[in-house]
């Protein structure tokens, strides 16, 4: 059975903004008010995708992969997920019976 809508007053509204932003996590927020994570989320106005990675931090990876850094160790050290360090080297190098061969960039992969 689902739980009826709770819903905030302009108030705890303020105070869940106030909260988020002076470092709480908002799934304690969310616990707090009876409300759910993504509803602290829209309130807040936070994006669940984290920006795309330049081409310069795409470059690197590629790099520091073959230099022979671990995609752990290259997520890391870049600041983001291994997920997105694996679909970087998907879409950048493919493996071949010869080895590594680069992608070269489309012009719209820019």
């Amino acid at each position: 059975m689902r739980k009826p809508r709770k819903y905030l007053t302009v108030e705890e509204v303020a105070a869940v903004r106030a909260e988020v932003a002076a470092g709480a996590m908002q799934m304690d927020v969310a616990a707090k008010y009876g409300i759910h994570k993504t509803t602290v989320s829209r309130i807040i106005g936070s994006s669940r995708r984290a920006p795309r990675l330049t081409a310069a931090q795409r470059d690197a990876i590629v790099k520091d992969f073959l230099a022979g850094w671990t995609i752990t160790e290259i997520a890391e050290r870049n600041n983001t997920s291994d997920t997105s360090v694996g679909r970087v080297l998907d879409r950048s190098v493919y493996q071949s019976k010869g080895g590594f061969i680069p992608y070269v960039p489309k012009a719209t992969d820019a």
